[in-house]
C-alpha cells in the first residue's frame, strides 16, 4: 500500500552521500598507489611500466573528477522526480563501475598479470559494490569483473598477451596449466563468495533501513492527515478532508466513510474520495440488508473481502451498486465511550489481497482519523453545549420581564420549543385540588388533544411522576406501551414523541411543562439538563408571578369582607371611563352610606358592627348583576358601579339594593334591621372622569343621609325622595 521506499528523496540522498563517500576512498587509493608507484621507480623500474601504471592512474584520477562532479549536479538538481534522478544514479554508477573494473583490469596487466597481489582489488571492489546495487546488478558486476580476471589469465597463459613483469617474481610459463587453472576457479569462486556475502549483509541493513524509511513515510503522512484534519471544525467538511487524506495515505483507488444512526439503525454515507466516489454518494443502504458497516459494528475487528460478490458481510444487492471490486474495512469506536460511529472502508477497484502490514498501517491510519474524528466530535458538542446554555440564559432572563401569569405562559411555552426544538408544548398546572390538573397554555395542540388529555390526567403515562417527580420522557410514543391510555389521542394528533418537566415551587409542584416531536425523538443529557433547568427556573417565576397575584389581591380586597377596597374602586372607575368612551355606553356609580351605623358600634361594640358589614357584604353582591363592581368605600361606606347602565334603569336597581339591605335582621339585644342610604351619579351625564363623578355621588348620598334614612338621591334631583320608613335605631 506504500510506495517503494528505495525510490524515495532520503534513500537518494544516502546513495548519493554512499558514492561520494566511494569518490573519496578512490582519491586515497589513487594516491596510495600513485606514491607506491613513486617509490618503486627508486628501484628502477623498467620505464614501460611505470608510464603505463602511471597512465593507470591519471586515467582513474580523470574519471573519478568527471563521476564526481556528475554527483554533485544530479544532486542539485531538484527539479526533477526522485524515481529520475534515481534512475539516472544508477547508470552513473554503472559507468563508473564498468570503466574502474577495466581500469582495475589493466592495472593488473601491468603490474605483472593474474597472479598478482593487485588482483585483491576485485575482491575489495565488488564487496564495496554490494552497498549500492541489488543482486541482478551485482550478479552482472561480478560476472563482469570474473570475465575480465578468466580473460586476462587465459589470455596470458595462450601466451597471447604477456605481462610487463612476471607475477609474484614467478614465471607461469613454468607452472602447469592444470595448478594455474584451479586457482583460477578459486579466485573467481573467492570473488563470487565474497560478493554473496557481502551483499547479503548489505541486503538485510538496506531491507530494515527501507522498512523504517518506509514506516517513516508512512508517520510522515499520518503527521499531514492529523496537521490537515485539525484545521476543520465543522464535521461534513472533516468527513471529506479525512477521506480524501486517507485515500492517499493508503494509496486506494477509492476510500469511503460511513456512519451509523442509532436511532434509525441504519448506514448513512458521509463521505468518498477517489475515482468511484459519486457513485458511492448516491447508494442507498437499506435496513436490514448485510452490508460492511453493519458487520464490522457486530465484529467490531476489521474485516477484508477480497470480493464483494462473494462475501458473506456484504448482500449481491448492496455488493450490485458498491463500486469496489475488493474492500478493507475498519470500524470506528468513539475512544470515549467506546460507541459505534461508523466505519472506513479501503476500496480497490481490481482483485486485491490484503497483507497483514496493508491492514496494519490502514488500522494506525484510521485510529489517527478516530482521534480527530472525537476532537472535532467534542468541540462540536462544546458548541452546542454553549449556544444552548446561552439561549438557556436568554430565555430565563425573559422568565424575569413580567409577574404577570398570563404574560409568563406563552414566554415559557416558547421558550421550551426554541431550547428543545420542539414541534409543539403546552402548559398543565395544577388546580386546588393537585391530584388534579389542567392544560392553561399551549402552542400546536388541537382543541381535540387537550380536552382529551384533561379528561384522562390521571391515566396519562407519567401522570404521577408530574406531580412528584423531575422528568418523563417518551422517545417513540407510538412504540411505547406506556403511552397506551392515550394512544388514540396521540396517533390522531400525530405526536410521536414527548418529554414533560416537572415545574417545582418552594411549596407544592406547580404542574408540568410537555413539548412534542412530529417525529421519534432521542434525548441527550444536555437536553434534558437544559430542559430541567429551564423548568425550574420557569416554576420559580410562576410561583412569584402567583405571590405577586395575590400581594396585589390582597392590597385591592377589603379584609373584612372579602369585597374589593378604595383602591380597587378608582381602578375601575378609570377603565369603566375609557370603556364608556370607547364604545359609547353609559354606567352609573352607586355611593352608599348604612344608616344609623355608629349607634350599633357605640351600643354593641365594633364586634357587631363588623357583623353588620359583613351582612351587608354579601346581600349587596346577591343584588346586583355579576358584571356589576360592589366595593366598600370605608368604614360603612359602600359603592357600586353599574356598566352599561343609564339612570333610568339604576332606579330599580337601587331599590333592589335597599330591600336586599332591608333584609337584614341582626340578633342582637335587641332585633336590628338594617337599612342604607344611597346617592347616585351617571357617566356622562353628571361627569366625566373619575373624582368629578365619586364627588358628585358622594354629595348625592350626603344630601340622602341628611334627609331621612333608606333614601335614594339621583345627583340632579330636586327634592329627597325618602323610600323605607324603619331605619336603624
Amino acid at each position: 500500500m506504500m510506495s517503494n521506499a528505495l525510490t524515495s528523496t532520503t534513500n537518494l540522498e544516502y546513495i548519493l552521500s554512499q558514492a561520494r563517500r566511494h569518490s573519496i576512498t578512490r582519491w586515497v587509493g589513487l594516491i596510495i598507489l600513485a606514491s607506491a608507484l613513486l617509490l618503486t621507480s627508486v628501484f628502477k623500474i623498467k620505464p614501460l611500466i611505470f608510464w603505463s601504471s602511471l597512465g593507470v592512474i591519471a586515467t582513474a584520477a580523470v574519471t573519478n573528477i568527471f563521476f564526481s562532479l556528475s554527483y554533485a549536479r544530479l544532486q542539485s538538481n531538484q527539479a526533477r522526480s526522485p524515481e529520475w534522478r534515481y534512475r539516472h544514479l544508477h547508470i552513473l554508477l554503472y559507468l563508473h563501475t564498468t570503466i574502474d573494473l577495466i581500469l582495475i583490469t589493466i592495472g593488473i596487466y601491468v603490474s605483472g598479470g593474474s597472479f598478482n597481489p593487485v588482483t585483491i582489488f576485485y575482491l575489495l571492489y565488488t564487496g564495496a559494490l554490494a552497498t549500492f546495487f541489488p543482486l541482478n546488478a551485482l550478479i552482472v558486476i561480478i560476472l563482469v569483473s570474473s570475465g575480465l580476471f578468466i580473460g586476462l589469465t587465459e589470455a596470458t597463459l595462450a601466451g597471447v598477451i604477456k605481462p610487463f613483469s612476471p607475477g609474484l617474481g614467478v614465471d607461469m610459463s613454468t607452472i602447469p596449466p592444470f595448478i594455474l587453472r584451479t586457482s583460477e576457479v578459486l579466485y573467481v569462486g573467492m570473488m563470487m563468495l565474497n560478493g554473496f556475502v557481502v551483499y547479503s549483509l548489505s541486503h538485510r541493513l538496506r531491507r530494515s533501513w527501507a522498512d523504517a524509511d518506509s514506516q517513516r513515510i508512512f508517520l510522515d503522512h499520518l503527521h499531514q492527515l492529523t496537521r490537515l484534519s485539525l484545521r476543520y471544525t465543522n464535521l461534513p467538511e472533516l468527513y471529506q478532508t479525512l477521506t480524501d487524506q486517507l485515500c492517499h495515505v493508503l494509496e486506494a483507488d477509492g476510500c469511503y466513510l460511513t456512519l451509523w444512526d442509532d436511532q434509525k439503525k441504519e448506514v448513512i454515507p458521509a463521505a468518498a474520495s477517489g475515482k468511484l466516489s459519486a457513485s458511492f454518494r448516491n447508494m442507498q443502504f437499506a435496513p436490514g440488508e448485510p452490508d460492511l458497516t453493519e458487520s464490522l459494528r457486530r465484529s467490531g475487528t476489521p474485516l477484508s473481502v477480497e470480493d464483494v460478490f462473494h462475501s458473506p458481510y456484504i448482500s449481491p444487492k448492496v455488493a450490485a451498486h458498491f463500486p469496489a471490486h475488493s474492500l478493507l474495512g475498519l470500524p470506528l469506536f468513539n475512544y470515549l465511550d467506546n460507541h459505534f460511529l461508523g466505519a472506513v472502508l479501503v476500496a480497490y477497484n481490481q482483485p486485491h489481497r490484503f497483507t497483514a502490514e496493508e491492514i496494519e498501517h490502514a488500522q494506525q491510519a484510521v485510529d489517527v482519523g478516530i482521534l480527530v474524528l472525537s476532537r472535532a466530535g467534542l468541540h462540536q458538542e462544546t458548541h452546542q453545549r454553549a449556544v444552548l446554555l446561552q439561549k438557556l440564559v436568554s430565555h430565563v432572563s425573559r422568565l424575569t420581564g413580567s409577574l404577570d401569569q398570563a404574560t409568563l405562559l406563552p414566554v415559557i411555552v416558547d421558550g421550551a420549543r426554541e431550547l428543545l426544538k420542539s414541534d409543539r408544548a403546552a402548559i398543565y398546572l395544577n388546580s386546588l385540588d393537585v391530584d388534579s390538573m389542567a392544560c392553561f397554555h399551549s402552542v400546536g395542540l388541537s382543541q381535540h388533544y387537550i380536552d382529551g388529555f384533561n379528561t384522562r390526567i390521571r391515566r396519562a403515562p407519567g401522570s404521577t411522576i408530574l406531580r412528584g417527580g423531575s422528568y418523563y420522557i417518551v422517545e417513540d410514543a407510538w412504540q411505547d406501551p406506556r403511552s397506551s391510555p392515550i394512544h388514540d389521542l396521540i396517533v390522531i394528533e400525530n405526536i410521536h414523541a414527548y418529554a414533560a418537566f416537572e415545574l417545582p415551587s418552594p411549596e407544592d409542584p406547580l404542574g408540568a411543562l410537555v413539548v412534542y416531536w412530529d417525529e421519534p425523538h432521542s434525548f441527550s443529557q444536555e437536553e434534558v439538563a437544559v430542559a430541567t433547568l429551564f423548568a425550574s427556573r420557569a416554576g420559580a417565576a410562576l410561583h412569584n408571578a402567583q405571590l405577586h397575584a395575590l400581594v396585589i389581591q390582597e392590597a385591592r380586597t377589603d379584609s373584612l369582607t372579602g369585597l374589593p377596597n378604595r383602591r380597587a374602586l378608582d381602578e375601575r372607575i378609570e377603565d369603566e371611563i375609557r370603556r364608556a368612551a370607547r364604545y359609547q355606553h353609559p354606567f352609573t356609580l352607586f355611593m352608599m352610606d348604612l344608616d344609623g351605623f355608629k349607634y350599633i358600634n357605640d351600643t354593641y361594640g365594633h364586634p357587631a358592627g363588623d357583623i353588620v358589614l359583613r351582612e351587608v357584604a354579601g346581600n349587596l353582591r346577591f343584588a346586583v348583576r355579576e358584571t356589576d363592581f360592589v366595593a366598600r368605600y370605608g368604614g360603612d361606606e359602600f359603592a357600586i358601579i353599574l356598566p352599561e347602565t343609564d339612570l333610568t334603569t339604576a332606579s330599580t336597581v337601587a331599590d333592589k339594593v335597599c330591600q336586599a339591605v332591608a333584609k337584614i335582621k341582626i340578633d342582637l339585644p335587641n332585633l336590628i334591621q338594617a337599612s342604607i342610604s344611597i346617592g347616585i351619579a351617571g357617566f356622562p351625564d353628571d361627569a366625566r372622569d373619575a373624582d368629578t363623578l365619586l364627588k358628585i355621588a358622594d354629595r348625592a348620598l350626603y344630601r340622602a343621609k341628611t334627609t331621612s334614612p333608606s333614601t335614594i338621591i339621583y345627583a340632579h334631583d330636586p327634592i329627597p325622595v325618602p323610600k323605607l320608613a324603619n331605619p336603624l335605631p
